[in-house]
């Protein structure tokens, strides 16, 4: 114990249980000092009985009595210390609550009473320990600004809470501007109040770790891009310098292409990036806030300073999941072209720089980890893998059919359903993934995908399947007792051999053609490729026929 010439130690006086000068203080077997009531509560709330400071255990529950001696000794060396020799750790200092009682020097106040509309320090903190009617008095931790408890209007304190104007009230304003107002205590509303920020502090952490996460992953599919731009323009040049001469005049306008390409790929994965971090700072900044504010156990002050709610950022409910294998190459294409000569040789690049420019397919490699509802993965194919499908007039018959930009209207004067032929797109498709939508007005239609080497002769007279080429999906699967689709998706993964069809609008897989084989190019394209190696695929067209009207639709989210 401190000496009456030496200056007090504030944690000398205080609980460590309560942290609070000792009220009524006991003395342990093993010699350590606690309020009664706070070591009673300890004891009933455990199973063992033990000194909370050095864990000794005791049988029995100790018999304690209040130390009168130590107690006397406290509000002494309290006395002597505030009064006549303050220690630097009690004085009040600049940004410090001072006691409201204390003369100069003030002594830094250790609670404030909301009652009193007072902070004290320890010494005159005593009275509420002891007096009965000032123990009812609410203390909270030192509070300035007191004046901000008292209702400016009616000077009483601010005990109540209107919700319809989300103020703090008086009881007298209950009489007056807030009659027909819903109003609750105000430890009642703290806890409601707490509780949604809480949540909304759960939600923002969510929201940060989901775009932490898409940060991480856009930045690594944005080097894989790099890596994979790179990959490509070498086997260009490579397979460029084998007919060095011949195919001078192509190679600038390949390499140019696929560089354009890869740019225009890797743009909106980098503004991803910024889109994200800027998200993610926002974020930040206001979980910060919310966790600052519940740092306070004042009601008054939380309520006062509680935000507007807050909704966490959409966007990061859509993550990116883009597998960096997947992304756009060229290589093998470009690796082909070695073998042309002369000029189909110029043909053929041509085509394949038409290719590069107009291929923008991206790859989700969630689809092939984790299963995934026919809802979900329709929405995920619909996102990454549209294209643009337009009809070719000159497939289709002059008397059978009117054959617009992107839709199909079946001439009934002069054909019959069953004999009318198909019409195909415009372009072929052998990317790995490929997907387009068709609205149906009719009540009899064909439509799916055929390879580039089928019968464009072949009608609807039966309806052609995989020995033909063509993986279709006609009327005749729904049957007469069954609506039809209004608007159906196909969706074809080339390298799985998979066409699926879905109803777009009720969301559900309604047929699908599995392990098909769609490599089955001509011969003399087959010859060619063979000569370098490389593995030749067929084409697929979209296919489509109609016994009154149908349309290809571009994909809305």
């Amino acid at each position: 114990m401190a000496s009456s010439g030496s200056p007090v130690c504030l944690d000398q006086l205080l609980c460590s249980i309560c942290l609070d000068v000792f009220k009524e203080p006991v003395t342990t077997p093993c010699g350590h000092n606690y309020c009664k009531s706070c070591i009673t509560a300890y004891w009933n709330s455990s199973k063992e009985k033990t000194c909370p400071l050095c864990k000794k255990k005791f049988r029995q529950r100790p018999a304690l009595k209040c130390n009168t001696s130590f107690r006397d000794a406290i509000e002494q060396l309290l006395s002597m210390s505030s009064v006549s020799n303050p220690s630097e750790e009690l004085l009040a200092r600049p940004g410090d609550v001072a006691c409201d009682i204390c003369l100069q020097p003030k002594l830094r106040a250790l609670k404030t009473c909301v009652v009193c509309l007072s902070s004290y320090c320890p010494l005159h903190l005593e009275p509420h320990h002891r007096v009965p009617s000032l123990k009812r008095h609410q203390l909270t931790p030192p509070t300035s600004h007191l004046e901000h408890r008292v209702c400016q209007k009616h000077n009483k304190l601010l005990e109540l809470f209107c919700r319809s104007d989300r103020a703090c009230v008086c009881a007298l304003c209950l009489q007056d501007d807030h009659a027909s107002h819903q109003c609750v205590p105000l430890e009642r509303a703290f806890r409601e109040e707490r509780v949604s920020a809480e949540l909304a502090v759960a939600q923002l952490q969510a929201a940060e770790n989901a775009t932490a996460g898409d940060v991480r992953r856009t930045r690594a599919h944005v080097e894989q891009g790099g890596r994979s731009r790179e990959a490509d323009l070498d086997v260009v040049n490579e397979g460029f310098a084998v007919l060095e001469g011949l195919l001078r005049r192509h190679r600038g306008a390949l390499a140019e292409a696929i560089e354009r390409k890869h740019d225009e790929a890797l743009k909106p994965r980098e503004g991803r990036v910024r889109e994200l971090q800027a998200g993610l700072a926002q974020i930040q900044q206001r979980r910060a806030a919310l966790e600052e504010l519940l740092r306070t156990d004042d009601p008054l002050q939380f309520l006062l300073n509680k935000p507007e709610p807050f909704t966490p950022p959409q966007n990061e409910g859509q993550q990116t999941e883009d597998d960096p294998d997947d992304d756009v190459s060229y290589s093998s294409t470009v690796a082909t072209a070695v073998m042309f000569l002369g000029d189909f040789l110029t043909e053929e690049m041509e085509e394949l720089i038409h290719e590069v420019k107009r291929s923008d397919e991206e790859h989700a490699h969630v689809l092939d980890t984790v299963w995934i509802s026919p809802p979900d993965r329709l929405r995920m194919i619909r996102q990454n893998y549209d294209v643009d499908v337009r009809l070719d007039p000159s497939t289709a018959h002059r008397y059978a059919a009117y054959v617009g930009d992107r839709s199909l209207t079946f001439n009934q004067l002069f054909y019959r359903f069953q004999n009318m032929p198909f019409v195909f797109s415009s372009s072929g498709f052998s990317s790995r993934r490929f997907y387009f939508e068709v609205e149906l007005k009719a009540q009899q239609w064909v439509l799916g995908v055929v390879r580039e080497n089928f019968n464009k002769r072949l009608t609807c007279r039966a309806t052609p399947g995989p020995t033909d080429g063509a993986w279709v999906l006609s009327s005749e699967h729904f049957g007469s007792l069954v609506a039809h689709p209004q608007k159906i998706g196909v969706f074809v993964d080339y390298e799985k051999g998979e066409v699926l069809f879905y109803d777009v609008n009720s969301e559900i897989l309604v047929s699908s053609h599995r392990r098909c084989t769609f490599d089955r190019p001509s011969l003399l394209k087959s010859f060619l490729y063979g000569l370098i190696g490389v593995k030749c695929k067929s084409k697929l067209y979209p296919v489509f026929a109609t016994s009154s009207y149908l349309k290809i639709t571009p994909v809305v989210d």
